[in-house]
């Protein structure tokens, strides 16, 4: 409780923002969230299912961010803040067959894909393995949730391996659980798979 209440969990939850000790994260699991940053250099390209300060964040730690969100007055609250590494995509998620189609315009090799909103996320889990490095991170937030077994199951059947991240995150009054996906996990387990217990900005001690 004394980290929750250090990184700043109540005042999330008040403000129902995913922060952490005032600075945006990623609306995931804290250990999901401390993994991540330790494990990025800042020269990945990242896709995001779903905008969010997540992607304030990945533009300050990542090299680009492509974002593709299903609410288009969220995006225009959004678009003002965003820094020019980050490019924000809109598409209503209650068009499936649309949504999945302009997926299936986005070419190219990113280094990390969140898959953190959309239409079907098993489905969205299936479609980001086509656009993955080889050595890519799929990061599944609420991958406890029964409805995404199907998709967890596609990730598996083609070589991706998984760590799970359980825990408490920002703004929730729950446990949950994110999951990593890679066909390489060690390129995104630093420390050989131990999850440091501070944010990358906290001060070493």
């Amino acid at each position: 409780m004394s980290d929750l209440r250090r990184w700043g969990w109540h005042d999330s939850v008040r403000a129902h923002r995913a922060q952490m000790m005032g600075e945006p994260v990623p609306w995931l699991t804290y250990p999901a969230v401390i993994a991540l940053g330790r494990a990025l250099t800042g020269a990945e390209s990242v896709f995001e299912i779903g905008a969010g300060v997540s992607t304030l964040w990945f533009a300050a730690h990542a090299a680009c961010v492509v974002s593709l969100e299903g609410d288009a007055a969220w995006a225009a609250e959004l678009r003002p803040r965003l820094p020019e590494n980050a490019e924000l995509l809109v598409h209503p998620y209650s068009d499936a067959e649309g949504f999945f189609a302009k997926l299936d315009g986005i070419f190219g090799s990113f280094d990390v894909v969140l898959v953190d909103g959309g239409p079907d996320r098993s489905r969205v889990c299936r479609r980001a393995a086509d656009f993955i490095a080889d050595d890519g991170l799929i990061v599944l937030d609420n991958s406890d949730v029964s409805a995404y077994q199907p998709g967890i199951d596609g990730l598996a059947e083609r070589g991706f391996h998984r760590i799970d991240f359980h825990g408490p995150a920002p703004a929730t009054r729950y446990l949950g659980c994110t999951s990593f996906f890679s066909r390489r996990l060690d390129r995104w387990s630093p420390g050989k798979g131990s999850v440091w217990p501070r944010p990358i900005y906290e001060a070493d001690r």
